[in-house]
């Protein structure tokens, strides 16, 4: 796969994520991803590189809620930054697997000095495939992103992303959910309206079909072109939430943050099930000062846990 450099900003009517996704859904939809396939570590990599957008820093704050005391970025927003990167690696036409089989399943990010929203200060992602493990017929794929501000490090940011391709219905094994006990507290309500999903998309250019209204049904007809014994499950398919936005507005309703200050600090995030839109959200915490878990559960789903995460300030 080429190396992906993107510099510019982009202010597109409709943003070119969108065509990529079409296409890739095409793709997807269209052929199998063969079991011996392994992305190439050399080659899959990207770069963003561009000046601090202030105003959506800002649009992402208001959406989320999710910000610091400071005024410094907070560490969800770090992560939307490289989120561009991984969506340019994973949608190109070299890379061998699927985009619409794959999972993002876990982050960890680490922000060690504060970097304000500053138009002047040029924000630099690096993106690359740093190794992957077999599990149960599905690939783990480990990505490591550097953030650089104006030249000197800030943050960096281990993700997991799972590939389903392989999986076939006989092997599926429905996961256990975690269970929260002993000093789990409920501390919000949080009410997701069914265009939670659009307004994200249009901060973080996460324009995933299943996030945005209407997906389903172009994902259906496409699938019915494509492949038509998957059609009817992609019609079916519920929108659901951006799992960053969940993340962020999580860590927003709760009652204190280690990282709150300035930003500084570790962010530990799995998610673990699709949140549906629309819908409400019971968010729980647990921990002290210097560390919090916290907790997304679907009291539509007897409380299952969507997403967990943990929140740890400096060291």
């Amino acid at each position: 796969m080429p190396f992906v450099e993107m510099k510019e900003p982009t202010r597109e009517i409709i943003p070119r994520s969108v065509p990529v996704l079409l296409r890739e859904a095409f793709r997807s939809s269209s052929r199998n991803s063969r079991a011996d396939l392994r992305p190439d570590l050399d080659i899959a990599r990207a770069v963003w590189e561009r000046p601090i957008d202030h105003d959506n820093v800002r649009q992402f704050e208001t959406l989320t809620g999710h910000k610091t005391q400071s005024g410094a970025l907070p560490p969800g927003y770090i992560f939307r930054l490289a989120f561009r990167n991984l969506a340019a690696i994973v949608v190109d036409e070299k890379f061998p697997l699927r985009a619409m089989g794959t999972l993002h399943r876990e982050n960890t990010l680490t922000v060690t000095k504060p970097v304000m929203p500053d138009p002047n200060t040029t924000v630099r992602a690096s993106t690359w495939l740093s190794g992957f493990e077999q599990k149960d017929n599905m690939l783990d794929m480990r990505f490591d992103t550097a953030f650089s501000a104006n030249g000197e490090p800030f943050a960096r940011m281990e993700s997991i992303i799972t590939s389903l391709n392989r999986l076939k219905p006989k092997d599926s094994k429905p996961q256990e959910p975690p269970i929260l006990s002993g000093g789990w507290k409920k501390v919000a309500d949080v009410k997701l309206p069914g265009t939670l999903g659009w307004s994200y998309a249009r901060i973080s250019d996460d324009w995933n079909s299943h996030h945005i209204p209407g997906g389903n049904i172009a994902m259906g007809v496409i699938t019915l072109v494509t492949n038509p014994a998957r059609a009817g499950r992609e019609f079916g398919r519920p929108m659901i939430l951006q799992g960053n936005c969940t993340a962020s507005m999580a860590i927003a309703a709760l009652p204190f943050q280690p990282v709150q200050r300035d930003g500084t600090g570790t962010l530990r995030t799995s998610y673990l099930a699709p949140v549906a839109l629309p819908g409400t959200q019971e968010i729980w915490a647990a921990g002290g000062r210097d560390r919090i878990d916290f907790a997304v559960r679907d009291p539509r789903q007897s409380g299952r846990v969507m997403v967990m995460g943990t929140l740890e300030g400096p060291k």
